[in-house]
C-alpha cells in the first residue's frame, strides 16, 4: 500500500462530494434520479402499496408503546453511530468493547429498563428488552444484567436481597451470571464450584476445585461489582445440592480493584458478538456473608441448619432452573429474522439483474425463485411475532405469584421447545437472507451476516436446542400419561382429546375437521393447527409403543432423535395455532386479507416441510400435496407485490438496521459507495493508483 498524501485525500472527498456526501454528512443526501445512469437501465417493479401503521401496530400488541419509547431512544445519533462500530469488521476488538460498554452505560444512566418494571409488568419488561436487542452486544449486556443477575435475585432471593435490586434500579450495580463451566453447561447438576458453609465464621466459602470447574462465558464479568454464582452447597460434609449464591467481584467505587481470590479472564474473540465480554471466572477461598445465599427456596441457619419449602431435591432444582424461562422467553423474539429479511427485501427490490429481451433489467425480486426463498421467511416472522406475544404473557402471568406444579412444568416445556425451535429457524432464515442477496449480503456492512453470526450463540445460550427439546419431549409424555389416566393435563395440550383415536393406534379422517372438502379446507387458519397436532398426536403414539411405555434411560437414548422430532412438532403446533388465533381474531380489515396469506403460506410452508409424513400416513394425497406446493408458489406471487410494506411494518427506521444495503429511498450503492471511501479516508490506506475516478 502507498501512503496517501494530501492530493489523495483531496480526490477521496471528490468522489464523496460526487455522491452528495462529506465528511461532515452523517447521511445521504437526496440523489437525482437524473444523474444516476444506471436508474435508466432499471425497470423498478415493487414499491409500497399500503400503510403499514396499523399492522405495525397489531403485530407489536399489547406492548407497541415500550418498544416504541425504546426505539426512540436508540434512534439518538450518539448510539446509532456507535452500533454501526460495533457490526463494522474492520474497527478492532478494543474498539468495539468500547463501543458496546458506552452503548450499555449510556442506556443505563437513561434507565430504559428496571426491577420496578420487571416486577410490576414483566411481559412489558420483556418486550422493552427484546427491542434493546437491536442494538445487538449492548441488548445482550442488558438481558445478562436484567433478564439473568436481577432476574436471579428477584425469583431466587428474599426480602434481605432487596438493597441489591434498588442498586441495579440506580445504575449502582451491575452484575454478572455464572452457571457454565469449562466443563458443564446443559447437565447444570456437574458443575463442581464449591460452596462450604463454616458454622464458627458463619460464612461461605467460594472455591473453584481445579481448572476444568473454572466459570466460562459469563458476560459483563470483566466490570460486573457482583456474581450470580451457582454452587454445590456442603454443610459439615454433607451435600445439598445446587444453590445460588451472590458473590463480589469488585469495589462498585472502584471496577479496577478485584477483591482477593476472584480470577477473571477473557475467553478470547469468537465467530461473532465480538463487542461483548465473555470471561473465564474461578474463586480461591473467596468468603461471602452467610446472608448471601439467595435463600427463597432453602436457607442455612446460623448453626447451619439446613431447610427448605421442597422435600425433594429435584423439585427444588427445577423451580430453581426456572430462571432461565425469562431468557428463553425473550430468544422466542423473531427479531434478528425481522432484520435480515428486511434488508435481504430491500436490496432485493432494488437489485436488478438481466431482464427481458431489448427491456429493462429488473429487480432480481421479480423472479419466482427469489421470491419462493425470501416470502415464506415473511410469513415466518409474523408467525412468530404472535408467538412472541403469548409467550411473553404466558410467562409474566408465572412471575412473582404461585404456581401449580402443572403449570409450571408447562410453562418450562413451552419456553424450551419454542426457544429451540425458533432459534434454529431464525438461523436458517438468516443464512437463506445471506445467500439471497449475493455478494452484497456477504459483506460486512450488509449486516446480514453479523446477525447470522450472533443469532448462532441463541442457538447455544439459555440452553442447547437438543437438550431443551428434551425437556419438552418429557412433559409431552407426562401429559400423555395423565391424559390416559383422565387427569388434568396441561392447556396447551389439550388437543390431546381431539385426537384420542390417534394416541390409541386409530386412525384420523380430515373430513372430521370443519369443512369437508380439500379446497375449502386449506385456506382455513385451524385446517393447519389441526394438521400439525394430528402429525404431534401421531409421532407420540409411535413413541409411546416404541418406548414399550418404559421411558427409562436407556429407552429414551435409544429413542432420542424420535424424542427431539415430537418435541419440535409440539413447538409447531404452538406457533402456528399463536398465528391462527390471531388471525382469526383481527378486527381491522384495512390488513386482514395480508394477514389470511401469511398465515395460509406459513400454514402451508410447515405441512410442505413433512410432506413426506403426511404422504406416508395418507393424510394427503399425491394430488393434494403437488396443490400445496402450487397454492405456495401463488402466495409468494400474491404477496412479493406487497412485501416492501409488509416488512416496514416491523417497523425498523434506515437508521436502526443500520446498513446501506436496505436504504428505503433506494439509495443503497451510492451510501455503500461512500461509507467504503469514508473508510479510505478514515484510514488512509487506499492505494493512489487504485482510485477509482
Amino acid at each position: 500500500m502507498l501512503n496517501n498524501g494530501p492530493n489523495t485525500n483531496k480526490r477521496l472527498l471528490s468522489l464523496l462530494t460526487q455522491l452528495n456526501f462529506t465528511q461532515n454528512k452523517e447521511q445521504l443526501s437526496k440523489i437525482n434520479s437524473n444523474n444516476c445512469s444506471n436508474k435508466e437501465k432499471i425497470k423498478v417493479e415493487f414499491k409500497r402499496t399500503f400503510d403499514p401503521q396499523p399492522l405495525l401496530f397489531y403485530l407489536d400488541s399489547p406492548h407497541f408503546q415500550e418498544r416504541r419509547e425504546v426505539l426512540e431512544t436508540l434512534n439518538c445519533p450518539k448510539i446509532s453511530q456507535l452500533v454501526k462500530v460495533i457490526g463494522w469488521q474492520g474497527d478492532s476488538l478494543q474498539t468495539k468493547r468500547a463501543a458496546t460498554n458506552a452503548i450499555f452505560f449510556e442506556l443505563l444512566k437513561k434507565k430504559v429498563l428496571s426491577v420496578e418494571l420487571l416486577k410490576k409488568n414483566p411481559a412489558a419488561f420483556l418486550a422493552k428488552l427484546e427491542t434493546l436487542s437491536m442494538t445487538g452486544e449492548p441488548g445482550t449486556k442488558f438481558a445478562v444484567q436484567f433478564s439473568l443477575f436481577a432476574f436471579s435475585i428477584l425469583h431466587l432471593g428474599t426480602e434481605r436481597h432487596e438493597k441489591y435490586l434498588q442498586a441495579i434500579d440506580d445504575a449502582q450495580l451491575v452484575g454478572c451470571f455464572a452457571i457454565t463451566e469449562l466443563s458443564h453447561g446443559s447437565n447444570v447438576n456437574g458443575i463442581c464450584t464449591t460452596a462450604v458453609y463454616d458454622v464458627e465464621k458463619q460464612i461461605f466459602i467460594i472455591n473453584t476445585p481445579d481448572p476444568l470447574s473454572s466459570k466460562w462465558w459469563i458476560g459483563n464479568a470483566s466490570h460486573a461489582h457482583m456474581c450470580t454464582v451457582f454452587c454445590q452447597l456442603y454443610i459439615n460434609n454433607q451435600h445439598y445440592g445446587i444453590h445460588a449464591f451472590l458473590v463480589p467481584l469488585r469495589d462498585p467505587k472502584d471496577c479496577c480493584n478485584r477483591y482477593p481470590g476472584v480470577f477473571v479472564g477473557d475467553c478470547g474473540e469468537k465467530m461473532g458478538a465480538n463487542g461483548l465480554d465473555n470471561s473465564i471466572l474461578r474463586f480461591t477461598n473467596v468468603q461471602i456473608p452467610r446472608e448471601n445465599l439467595l435463600n427463597r427456596l432453602s436457607d442455612v441457619a446460623i448453626d447451619g441448619t439446613f431447610s427448605s419449602i421442597y422435600k425433594e431435591p429435584n423439585e427444588r432444582f427445577a423451580e430453581m432452573l426456572g430462571e432461565l424461562s425469562a431468557g428463553r422467553a425473550l430468544l422466542s423474539s423473531p427479531l434478528p429474522l425481522q432484520v435480515g429479511i428486511t434488508i435481504a427485501i430491500r436490496y432485493s427490490a432494488l437489485r436488478p439483474q438481466f431482464g427481458p429481451p431489448n427491456q429493462p433489467e429488473i429487480p432480481i425480486l421479480f423472479y419466482q425463485s427469489q421470491k419462493r426463498r425470501l416470502i415464506p421467511l415473511i410469513a415466518t416472522c409474523y408467525a412468530m411475532c404472535f408467538t412472541r406475544n403469548v409467550i411473553y404473557v404466558t410467562w409474566g402471568s408465572s412471575v412473582g405469584v404461585h404456581v401449580e406444579k402443572l403449570e409450571r412444568n408447562e410453562i418450562h416445556a413451552l419456553t424450551s421447545g419454542v426457544k429451540a425451535l425458533t432459534t434454529e429457524l431464525i438461523a436458517n432464515g438468516l443464512k437463506t437472507c445471506r445467500e439471497s442477496s449475493g455478494s452484497h449480503g456477504y459483506s460486512n456492512i450488509g449486516r446480514i451476516g453479523y446477525a447470522l453470526a450472533v443469532q448462532q450463540a441463541s442457538v447455544t445460550y439459555e440452553g442447547d436446542v437438543v437438550v431443551l427439546l428434551q425437556v419438552t419431549a418429557k412433559e409431552l409424555l407426562v401429559n400423555f400419561k395423565r391424559f390416559m389416566q383422565n387427569k388434568p393435563i396441561a392447556k396447551s395440550m389439550q388437543f390431546f382429546q381431539d385426537f384420542s383415536d390417534v394416541l390409541n393406534g386409530g386412525t384420523f379422517n380430515k373430513s372430521e375437521l370443519n369443512s369437508t372438502n380439500f379446497e375449502n379446507q386449506i385456506f382455513e387458519p385451524n385446517f393447519y393447527v389441526k394438521s400439525m397436532q394430528f402429525r404431534t398426536c401421531y409421532l407420540l403414539n409411535r413413541l409411546i409403543n416404541k418406548m414399550q411405555f418404559q421411558p427409562n434411560y436407556d429407552t429414551w437414548q435409544a429413542n432420542l432423535y424420535d424424542l427431539i422430532t415430537l418435541a419440535k412438532s409440539f413447538a409447531e403446533v404452538i406457533i402456528l395455532d399463536c398465528f391462527a388465533k390471531a388471525t382469526i381474531n383481527n378486527t381491522n380489515t384495512t390488513f386482514q386479507n395480508h394477514l389470511n396469506s401469511l398465515c395460509s403460506l406459513y400454514g402451508l410452508s410447515r405441512i410442505e416441510e413433512h410432506m413426506g409424513f403426511f404422504c406416508a400416513t395418507n393424510y394427503f394425497e399425491s394430488n393434494e400435496s403437488f396443490a400445496i406446493n402450487d397454492l405456495i408458489t401463488q402466495l409468494c406471487e400474491q404477496l412479493a407485490q406487497h412485501s416492501l410494506s409488509l416488512t416496514d411494518a416491523f417497523g425498523f427506521t434506515d437508521n436502526s438496521i443500520a446498513t446501506p444495503l436496505a436504504q428505503s429511498d433506494n439509495h443503497s450503492y451510492h451510501l455503500m459507495m461512500s461509507r467504503y471511501l469514508r473508510a479510505a479516508l478514515d484510514s488512509n490506506t487506499w492505494p493512489v493508483n487504485q482510485i477509482p475516478i
